[in-house]
């Protein structure tokens, strides 16, 4: 039996978590829309770029060390929509909120006893 277990995470959850700053990059389609965009993370200590696969296994590792997840994991997969919601008046700060992180991760278990 396989048991898949998903996480939803904010933005600011994943930057306390890890110590990053997640770096947007913004699209404008026209005077009045402005989409904010997951281009990368930066690490507040070092100030060096880190890429999205990393980081999302640093926090798949996190969330193991704090036992929010299971040690043992068959798979493990990830989930950033690409922009925040489309947005007028060019408030980014709104749009960068919209972004929400979604984790999953699947674990095996046998539900045959052995003799």
């Amino acid at each position: 039996m396989e048991c898949t277990t998903v996480i939803n995470l904010e933005r600011e959850e994943i930057e306390q978590l890890l110590n990053v700053t997640t770096n947007f990059n913004y699209e404008e389609y026209d005077n009045d829309i402005v989409e904010a965009c997951v281009e990368s993370f930066v690490c507040n200590e070092t100030l060096n770029k880190i890429d999205t696969d990393d980081v999302m296994e640093m926090l798949l590792s996190t969330l193991q060390k704090m036992q929010i997840v299971q040690q043992e994991i068959c798979d493990f997969s990830y989930e950033i929509p690409s922009c925040g919601k489309v947005n007028k008046n060019h408030d980014k700060v709104l749009s960068e909120n919209d972004i929400r992180f979604v984790i999953e991760y699947t674990t095996s278990k046998s539900l045959l006893q052995r003799a």
